[in-house]
């Protein structure tokens, strides 16, 4: 079983995106998918 830990930053830096922790969370924000009930009321 591989163990190795790896950072979403360096993940970023590998896909040419930003990588500082906002544009991370602003990526995962912006394509996560909402469950369906949650997606319902907005």
């Amino acid at each position: 079983m591989n163990s190795n830990y790896h950072r979403f930053s360096e993940l970023f830096l590998q896909l040419g995106l930003p990588s500082d922790i906002n544009e991370i969370q602003r990526f995962l924000d912006n394509h996560s998918q909402r469950p369906q009930a949650l997606s319902q009321r907005f």
